[in-house]
């Protein structure tokens, strides 16, 4: 039997059995991508909890931490605000920070 994405064909019990496999096309830009750092992470804090220490995760999932009330306040006064942001940033922000670094 030849049929295409056929793995094995085995006899067993009398039975003939075919496996098939799906069929997989990578884009060649995935093949070789390395390990995810998120899941590294997440495996290496699961490790030390288990070796009995504490572990505080501060980049992955929900914080342990409130947030400030600041924060809420400007979150809840600019919810409405969907936009992007320029690439380079606010005009005013960047022009405070400039500021900054030359008075000092």
């Amino acid at each position: 039997m030849s049929e295409e994405g056929a793995v094995a064909t085995s006899a067993t019990n009398g039975k003939v059995e075919t496996r098939f496999s799906p069929q997989v096309h990578l884009n060649l830009n995935v093949r070789g991508l390395a390990r995810s750092a998120t899941i590294a992470i997440n495996e290496r804090c699961a490790e030390l909890r288990a070796e009995g220490r504490e572990v505080v995760r501060l980049g992955l999932g929900q914080s342990p931490f409130p947030v400030p009330d600041v924060m809420v306040r400007a979150l809840r006064e600019y919810a409405a605000e969907k936009d992007y942001l320029p690439v380079k940033g606010l005009p005013e922000l960047r022009q405070a920070i400039v500021n900054y670094y030359r008075r000092g």
